[in-house]
């Protein structure tokens, strides 16, 4: 029999969830069909561009500190306890564990009788479920600890009865064994469609959404066995597990304007902080206006593309034309239309079954004029700051096969009453794929611009 501990589920994430059709194979929101509209945009006026403001991001989780006890849930004598240390937030709420982290604690038998016990084990245990089949179900991990067998001799004087032989009867009393062992953070995994063999993944966070198939479960298990004529006691206690993904420290001019609470240096000054993406070319009409105007735009990424949850992604746009008004009803912040969205993909029948992907928009980016690098009114250049702000509860990524987590920059045309469109709107001018990690980069602490809404 399996005893299942008493817990709250793993946490939902609203924020990145949305709703799909179970009847389709590509899963969209509402958001998804159709660009961000003209209303949603962001105003500049609720920026602070000439200092910034530092944040606390993400840099560090809750200390392993808060210790957790779990017994039998069916009422009887609680002979046996599986205690463990974690970082949640109380006792009362699931266990919590970080990349790097071990899992330790102790387990504690109070025997009113003579008992007999051929093995205690714990193991930690992992599996994506994409469906309610049994294609549907993957095991991640398995990992599986003795913490004592009769082989081992006589709990009470395990040192000096090692290689005495054991019967499994141990006396009335109580019994404590410890135990600590690291949370794997990679597994490996084999689709057995080619020779390459097995490949090695990073262990995915948890994941547990509502109107999502698709969820990633860890438990720790505890399993005593007493042999073939009784029924073995096992204790399986849901954790929470979130890998410990650090970007790369950004550029020192970056730091540097990070340090001393001044605006960001552009790509002309700092190349190797950003990563500029090709030009693209659009024409818009103007609405007091009856010919097209040419833009061409060029959007700038802050590297290192890897961002922490809580943090923010710096966004640079230069625009060029020889039609000032056609420059001035683009270099606005309420037309420019640029996103972030989740695609979270799974499989729900196995490796070889179509996949299903389901596109959630997360936020879109706020602009102002650049304070630093902006140049005269009558040049054919104008320049635009911005920032993504991203949630301390988002997703980290996840490049598992059979369920990955990606995040993807969709970069819209412009939108605004002033302005026409040539051509459609739903299609992104151009996608970049970024990083989402879980704890921010070694140095100063990274300042935002605008206001968070």
């Amino acid at each position: 029999m399996v005893v299942q501990a008493g817990l709250d589920t793993p946490p939902t994430y609203d924020e990145a969830s949305s709703p799909g059709s179970s009847t389709s194979q590509i899963f969209e929101t509402h958001e998804e069909e159709t660009a961000p509209p003209y209303s949603d945009a962001p105003r500049y006026s609720a920026v602070f561009p000439l200092h910034g403001k530092p944040i606390q991001g993400c840099r560090a989780s809750r200390p392993l500190k808060t210790e957790h006890s779990f017994g039998p849930q069916n009422g009887g004598t609680p002979w046996v306890q599986l205690k463990c240390i974690s970082r949640a937030a109380s006792s009362s709420k699931t266990p919590k564990f970080v990349g790097g982290d071990d899992i330790a604690g102790s387990i504690l038998l109070d025997l009113a009788s003579p008992t007999y016990i051929s093995s205690i084990t714990i193991a930690v245990k992992g599996r994506v479920v994409t469906s309610s089949t049994d294609e549907g179900s993957y095991t991640i991990l398995d990992k599986t600890y003795t913490v004592w067998s009769k082989a081992l001799g006589n709990p009470r004087y395990a040192s000096s009865t090692r290689n005495i032989k054991h019967k499994g009867n141990l006396e009335p009393g109580e019994y404590t064994w410890p135990f600590s062992f690291p949370f794997p953070t990679t597994f490996d995994y084999s689709d057995d469609s080619g020779p390459v063999g097995k490949k090695s993944y990073r262990t995915p966070q948890s994941f547990s959404e509502h109107d999502m198939p698709a969820t990633v479960q860890y438990q720790l298990l505890l399993c005593i066995r007493r042999g073939a004529l009784r029924p073995d006691k096992n204790i399986a206690v849901p954790i929470i597990y979130t890998p410990k993904i650090i970007p790369d420290p950004p550029s020192l001019p970056r730091q540097l304007s990070y340090r001393v609470a001044r605006p960001l240096v552009g790509p002309s000054e700092d190349p190797a902080g950003w990563t500029t993406l090709p030009v693209v070319t659009t024409y818009r009409r103007l609405s007091h206006s009856q010919h097209s105007v040419k833009v061409d735009c060029q959007l700038s990424l802050a590297n290192p593309m890897c961002y922490a949850r809580g943090s923010v992604i710096p966004c640079w746009l230069t625009l060029q034309s020889n039609d000032p008004a056609g420059l001035d009803a683009l270099a606005n912040s309420q037309a420019i239309r640029i996103t972030l969205q989740r695609h979270v993909k799974y499989h729900p029948r196995g490796i070889r079954s179509k996949p299903i992907t389901q596109k959630t928009k997360i936020r879109s980016a706020v602009w102002w004029p650049s304070s630093v690098d902006q140049p005269p009114e009558e040049s054919d250049i104008r320049i635009m700051e911005g920032e993504l702000h991203l949630s301390r509860g988002l997703q980290t990524t996840s490049d598992f096969p059979l369920f990955s987590v990606e995040y993807v920059i969709n970069w819209f045309d412009f939108q605004s009453p002033d302005i026409h469109p040539k051509g459609g709107l739903k299609i992104p001018l151009l996608t970049q794929m970024i990083t989402i990690a879980t704890f921010s980069a070694s140095g100063p602490r990274i300042r935002e611009y605008s206001i968070r809404t």
